[in-house]
């Protein structure tokens, strides 16, 4: 389900609500439903679809792993399979990618093969430490740009990652949106200089922050 999914989802819970004489639920409560059927991968028509199936046999109020189960779905793990996370793994300085602490701590046991040039060699030693790495709760991603790569490029690719991933890390879509802007209205007009400058510092806080 998408985040523009969030207002219909509502509007059934709401339905449900009145279906069942009861009073409307918070968005907190809202929020959490969103959460835990997006997590199973239902998208906005199979939960309509499962929760009037719901309602047209049951007065009792119920809970998202109900609608989960009666949909026929299965939690999935919100990490990615070992190859999964190889492919969205930066390999060189040339590149970015999206990281997390397991997927950083296997890019880090492959290094030496990667610096090496052997690539095969890298993916199997990736792919072993991260199926050894402890994965509980939510990962929490950040994007590693290529240091390589130019301003330009960096900001075309981190926005490349985000529309692609929009959940991941929502608070820096309209941040680099702006951020390219900003340096293009410099190249156009000469302007934005001072601007870009506090783009470079900031970013340079937000990586000693995440390493932190």
């Amino acid at each position: 389900m998408r985040d523009q999914d969030r207002a219909e989802f509502s509007n059934i819970l709401d339905g449900m609500t009145d279906a069942l004489g009861r009073r409307p639920m918070g968005n907190g409560g809202k929020s959490m439903w969103f959460d835990a059927v997006t997590a199973v991968g239902m998208d906005l028509e199979q939960f309509r679809a499962t929760m009037l199936e719901y309602l047209a046999t049951s007065q009792e109020w119920p809970s998202p792993a109900t609608i989960i189960d009666l949909a026929g779905m299965k939690p999935r793990s919100p990490y990615p399979s070992p190859e999964e996370a190889w492919n969205m793994t930066p390999k060189t300085e040339s590149e970015s990618g999206w990281l997390c602490e397991q997927t950083a701590a296997a890019l880090g046991a492959c290094q030496d093969s990667l610096d090496a040039g052997d690539r095969i060699g890298a993916r199997m030693a990736f792919l072993e430490c991260y199926k050894l790495q402890p994965k509980e709760g939510i990962p929490q991603w950040w994007i590693s740009e290529g240091g390589l790569m130019s301003l330009e490029e960096r900001l075309e690719a981190k926005q490349a990652l985000l529309q692609h991933n929009p959940n991941r890390r929502p608070e820096l879509i309209q941040q680099t949106d702006n951020q390219l802007q900003m340096l293009n209205g410099s190249r156009r007009t000469g302007g934005g200089l001072v601007a870009l400058s506090g783009h470079i510092e900031s970013t340079g806080q937000e990586k000693k922050r995440l390493k932190n």
